[in-house]
C-alpha cells in the first residue's frame, strides 16, 4: 500500500508484478476479509497488479531487513479515509444499470478501454451495430490519442465518455457497455463511492449521457474479452501521429 501511494504515477502507467511468498491475492479477495483489508483491496483494484511466487534473489534480503527492523514509531500510517454512512447506490439513478432490454429495439454493444504510459495516453473504442450481419461492417473501431497528460483511470473515463457520445451520434437507443476496469464499472454503478472530486465529475458526466438512452447497462468483463479495445488504446497511447494522419 505504501509503495502504491508513493509510486502512484508508475503504478497507473505500467503493469506491476509483485513477487511474494505470501498469498496476498487470496488474502485481499477473501469474502470474510476485515474492513481494512476490503478498503485496501478496493484501492489497489485500480492498478494492473499481478502476483507471482518470489524467486530466490539477493536483493530481497535488504527488503526483509528494512521491514523487520524499522522502528514502530517510524512506521507509515496506511489507514484509508472512511467512507460515509450513506449508501453510494442512492446517488446514482437506476438507468445506470437497466437489467432488461426491449427485444423489439436493436441493442448496440460498446467495448472501451483507456491507456496511459510514458509515451502518452489514449482510448480504444469498438462499437458494434445491430443493423448488419457482416462482422466486418458491423464494427466501428476508433483509436483516440489525447494531446495532454492524464492518469490511467481518467483515460478510462474519457474512453467511456467518447464511446457514449459516438453511440448517441450513431442513433443507438439501447446500449450495453463492456469494460475491464473494476474501478470504473463499480464507481458508475454506485458499488464504489467516487470520493475524489475529479472522479465524481466524471461519474456525473457519464450519468448525464446515459440518460440519453432508453436502456443502458455497464458490465465488467475480463481483460481477455476486451483485447480489441485494449489494443486500440495501447496503439493510440504509444504512437504520436503526424498532422493529418489517422489511427484506426
Amino acid at each position: 500500500m505504501v509503495s502504491a501511494r508513493r509510486l502512484r504515477p508508475y503504478f497507473q502507467s505500467h503493469p506491476i508484478v509483485v513477487l511474494t511468498d505470501h498469498p496476498l491475492r487470496l488474502i485481499l479477495q477473501k469474502p470474510e476479509a476485515s474492513g481494512r483489508r476490503t478498503k485496501w483491496s478496493i484501492e489497489l483494484s485500480e492498478f494492473d497488479i499481478t502476483y507471482r511466487s518470489r524467486p530466490s534473489i539477493k536483493a530481497q534480503v535488504l527488503a526483509d531487513f528494512v521491514s523487520e527492523f524499522t522502528p514502530v514509531g517510524g512506521a507509515t500510517s496506511i489507514e484509508l479515509t472512511p467512507v460515509g454512512e450513506a449508501d453510494p447506490r442512492d446517488i446514482f439513478p437506476a438507468t445506470i444499470d437497466t437489467p432488461k432490454f426491449d427485444p423489439n429495439i436493436p441493442v448496440w454493444q460498446l467495448y472501451m478501454d483507456g491507456a496511459s504510459n510514458a509515451h502518452g495516453s489514449g482510448a480504444g473504442i469498438i462499437l458494434i451495430t445491430p443493423h448488419t450481419e457482416s462482422p466486418e461492417t458491423a464494427r466501428l473501431k476508433c483509436a483516440i490519442r489525447f494531446k495532454f497528460k492524464t492518469s490511467y483511470n481518467k483515460a478510462e473515463y474519457k474512453a467511456l465518455l467518447a464511446g457514449l457520445r459516438l453511440a448517441q451520434h450513431m442513433g443507438a437507443t439501447q446500449l450495453q457497455v463492456f469494460s475491464d476496469s473494476q474501478l470504473i464499472v463499480n464507481q458508475v454503478t454506485g458499488d464504489y463511492q467516487a470520493k475524489d472530486s475529479v472522479m465524481s465529475r466524471y461519474v456525473t458526466l457519464v450519468q448525464n449521457l446515459t440518460l440519453g438512452f432508453s436502456c443502458f447497462k455497464l458490465t465488467k468483463v475480463p481483460r481477455a474479452e476486451n483485447q480489441g479495445a485494449d489494443a486500440l488504446a495501447r496503439i493510440a497511447s504509444a504512437i504520436d501521429p503526424n498532422p493529418g494522419e489517422q489511427i484506426g
